[in-house]
């Protein structure tokens, strides 16, 4: 019954954007444009309609679907029934220069790619870490609680993020409760880029097939491009957004008065920043086109009214609404806690900008192929004494740790990241944007004007990812995020090289594009050799995806279908396993949240849930960004000693998997509950807040790789830590050995981070478990410089002093 609602609602979805595409008229780029931002929005509004209503079910959307299909037509009956009568009449037929014809040999440039890749993602499962643990647990969770609203979660990233792409998975996965569905259904914002780009190019004026052609069989052999598409990451679909906004853009600066621009114009923001908040690079350019219009056109009390509408409006069907909600409610914030917020961008100081506009062109310069293993070292060193010769060798505060990492000058023999296209792409808009502004008749000549304006968003959106985000090397930041920028940039170049060969004689022609051709092969082979190396792997059944979350794998083994699944665990947790992707979803996962031990609740969601499984992600504690850790070893505790809970693995093998005692396994219907509900989170900025105003204690938690210098206030009671004042730092350690004649001891810190001595001004220490230490020191800042990372090493540390205490 799934797939029927998927295909009856998906139709009707479908209708809704042909109707909006007739109703806002225009031309053929306008016409998909308009459908396809509708499509969109009407999955992200019947999905807040559904949250409103408690259910995500497939009854739901078709019925929502259905209701709203009928009002839009019996309004359209009533107050214009003219156009009505027009749409019923109307006459389908392809748009001239937008989809080109299917018996050009070019079109199967990009055509055979694109199969490929469609049958590489119908057979790459859910693997990455993002994914894992909150692009696709997060998808069921709402079906669970029958809500895209924030829910009860370990993770704030299920909450604090903006979550417009994840509804394409959201919508599948809700009709057809199938993982091959979902990504594939997910995988569909490639091809709608794709039309995006090839869309833009037609309205730049490139009458080529084979020009176009040639630009999407490069977008889509980029390394990058490649892997993104294989995962549930928002970049690929931002291509589209990032496309359709410079469409829009290039259009309204002339035509400032067309409120029919305006309002795509607004809709693709929303999409835009309902994907990620770093899409804000660009909205600085609507705010010029805001004063623009306020002083050349008339009936600005009218606009600006219709504008805060249409905000409203595309504010709350894009789900952006929903998350700012989330995070304004929880956090008092819109971006969620100051410390999360802090972590995830860029110090805005003169040091941190001019080391990462540096760094810039390091990042986007990447040869497709080096052959000469010889010439690949002489780059490699040529580039490492660019680097440290320059700001971009400057190391940032907090950069000098595992993790984020620090940057570093690296040419692969292969390109690992956009081909040849990022030094192309990067010159085009380039040249584009001062072609422009050199020209004296600029605002006049709309063939030099046009091509500029579309380059334009992309250098905002790549300088503002550039500066804003904060770098994390071993996160592949923010190559990634240019993504959408670089393939606008690459269909840019390719305009600019249909214009430059337009000029030349038939014989210069022939040459060109011979030169051409032999360096598009070049830099296609590094996509094309990853590629093909994934397809036959595929096909000899050698193609092994290893999770990176592996531990919640396993443990997911050993749980039954139709189980319903309590689990306590830190926010790196891979709980999309625990759902069973692999018997379509069957289980129920009810999330503890971040809440400290307590029997009385505890006992009351198991009941109140029917938990027959519970997981513990250690034995220690589960640790939470800009959160206190929390101890497990209560929960540990209580369901060891009770004789209803069985230990279901070894208690060295993490996590712990705990089973109920019971007469018979429950029925898998019963498990399959649509609509099971999850209590709502808890104010934690409430939390926090009650303790900053008591500075009697709290301190800096040092925990994870490298140090961390939270305040994590309340933590720890009077009781048991009298001397804990507000510039302590409080330091949790493993004991390897103790020498009780000298008072020494070597530890191990969390084998994450090492501490390789102390300061003077340590003073005390306590035992609060059998190896678990705490030191503290009265210091208010913690010396980074006593952190050595050299993992595999234990250190020694004399604490005669206080080894008695």
């Amino acid at each position: 019954m799934g797939i029927v609602t998927f295909f009856l609602t998906g139709l009707i979805f479908i209708l809704h954007a042909v109707l909006a595409a007739y109703l806002a008229g225009g031309n053929s780029f306008d016409r998909f444009w308009t459908a396809s931002a509708a499509f969109y929005l009407q999955i992200g509004l019947v999905a807040v309609i559904g949250s409103i209503l408690g259910s995500l079910e497939p009854a739901m959307w078709l019925t929502v679907g259905l209701v709203y299909t009928l009002l839009v037509f019996l309004f359209m009956a009533v107050v214009c029934p003219s156009k009505l009568k027009g749409f019923f009449n109307l006459r389908w037929s392809t748009p001239n220069g937008f989809v080109p014809r299917v018996s050009h040999l070019c079109f199967l440039l990009f055509l055979v790619p694109l199969v490929g890749y469609i049958f590489l993602r119908f057979h790459v499962p859910v693997h990455r870490f993002d994914e894992l643990m909150y692009h696709a647990s997060r998808s069921l969770y709402w079906l669970q609680a029958g809500s895209v609203f924030p829910f009860e979660s370990h993770n704030i990233r299920h909450n604090a993020f903006t979550f417009g792409s994840d509804l394409w998975f959201l919508f599948s996965i809700a009709h057809l409760r199938s993982e091959v569905g979902g990504t594939l259904f997910f995988f569909l914002q490639l091809p709608l880029a794709l039309c995006a780009v090839w869309g833009l190019l037609s309205s730049l004026g490139v009458q080529s097939n084979l020009i176009k052609s040639m630009a999407l069989t490069g977008i889509l052999l980029m390394p990058l491009l490649l892997r993104e598409s294989m995962q549930l990451k928002p970049e690929v679909g931002m291509i589209w957004a990032l496309s359709g906004f410079s469409y829009y853009f290039s259009r309204i600066v002339s035509e400032i008065d067309d409120d029919a621009l305006w309002l795509r114009l607004c809709a693709y923001s929303f999409i835009g920043v309902s994907y990620k908040l770093t899409f804000a690079s660009v909205l600085p350019l609507i705010l010029f086109l805001v004063l623009l219009r306020l002083w050349k056109a008339g009936a600005r009390v009218r606009f600006v009214v219709k504008m805060a509408c249409a905000a409203l409006l595309f504010s709350i069907t894009s789900t952006f609404m929903v998350t700012l909600y989330g995070n304004f409610l929880y956090y008092d914030s819109i971006t969620g806690p100051k410390l999360f917020a802090e972590d995830h961008r860029a110090t805005m100081d003169l040091r941190t900008i001019s080391t990462h506009l540096a760094r810039a062109p390091f990042v986007l310069v990447g040869l497709p192929w080096v052959p000469v293993e010889q010439s690949r070292h002489q780059i490699n060193r040529l580039g490492e004494r660019m680097v440290e010769s320059s700001p971009a060798g400057k190391t940032l505060p907090g950069e000098n740790v595992l993790w984020p990492g620090s940057f570093e000058f690296y040419q692969p023999r292969w390109d690992e990241r956009f081909s040849l296209y990022g030094i192309l792409g990067s010159g085009a808009v380039l040249f584009l944007f001062f072609r422009w502004i050199s020209r004296r008749d600029r605002f006049r000549n709309s063939a030099l004007m046009f091509p500029a304006l579309v380059a334009l968003p992309s250098i905002f959106y790549s300088v503002g990812i550039i500066l804003f985000v904060r770098w994390q090397s071993v996160a592949a930041l923010p190559d990634r995020f240019l993504l959408p920028s670089v393939v606008l940039s690459s269909a840019l170049f390719f305009f600019i090289l249909s214009e430059w060969v337009r000029g030349f004689s038939d014989r210069w022609k022939t040459l060109a594009g011979i030169l051409f051709v032999i360096g598009f092969c070049w830099s296609l082979m590094p996509g094309f050799r990853e590629g093909t190396g994934m397809f036959l792997r595929i096909l000899g059944g050698k193609l092994e995806m290893e999770s990176e979350n592996n531990f919640f794998q396993r443990v997911s083994l050993k749980i039954p279908p139709g189980s319903t699944v309590l689990l306590i665990a830190g926010q790196t947790a891979g709980d999309y396993y625990l759902f069973r992707p692999a018997d379509d979803f069957s289980n129920a996962v009810v999330p503890w949240g971040m809440h400290a031990f307590s029997e009385d609740r505890l006992v009351d969601v198991i009941q109140e849930y029917n938990v027959t499984h519970v997981v513990l992600e250690s034995l220690f504690h589960a640790r939470y960004d800009h959160f206190p850790p929390l101890p497990l070893l209560p929960f540990f505790n209580f369901f060891r000693g009770s004789r209803e809970w069985v230990l279901e693995n070894p208690e060295d093998e993490m996590p712990l998997l705990f089973s109920r005692v019971q007469n018979e396994p429950p029925s898998l219907s019963d498990a399959r509950r649509q609509a099971l509900r999850l209590p709502r989170p808890e104010r934690h900025n409430s939390f926090h807040r009650r303790w900053y105003e008591d500075d009697r204690w709290g301190g800096l938690w040092l925990y994870g790789n490298g140090w961390k210098r939270s305040q994590y206030k309340g933590f720890f009671d009077d009781a048991r830590f009298p001397e804990i004042h507000h510039d302590s730092v409080l330091i949790s350690f493993i004991v390897h050995e103790i020498n009780a004649e000298t008072g020494r001891i070597t530890i191990e810190h969390d084998a994450l981070g090492w501490l390789a001595s102390v300061a003077d001004d340590v003073h005390t220490m306590y035992q609060f478990r059998e190896d678990r230490y705490i030191i503290i020191f009265h210091r208010r800042f913690f010396p980074g410089d006593l952190l050595d990372l050299n993992s595999g090493e234990y250190f020694n540390l004399d604490l005669s002093s206080i080894i008695g205490d």
